[in-house]
């Protein structure tokens, strides 16, 4: 059994998706993970990304 804070492995740690914006991170039911962007028409781009015209890079987490 999972606990639901575990977070999830990202695969890919070196892919630019990681830093962007339009990064949505994908768990199937049967545990796999996948890296989907909002702004491509190829919505699970080939990993690791390096180089992408849509990158916007996520907004600074404000300090608390």
């Amino acid at each position: 059994m999972s606990d639901e804070k575990t977070p999830v492995l990202r695969p890919f740690p070196n892919s630019l998706c990681h830093r962007c914006q339009h990064l949505r991170v994908v768990e199937s039911a049967k545990g796999s993970v996948f890296l989907k962007c909002t702004a491509l028409p190829q919505k699970y781009p080939s990993q690791p990304v390096l180089l992408c015209p849509a990158f916007q890079p996520k907004p600074a987490e404000s300090a608390s």
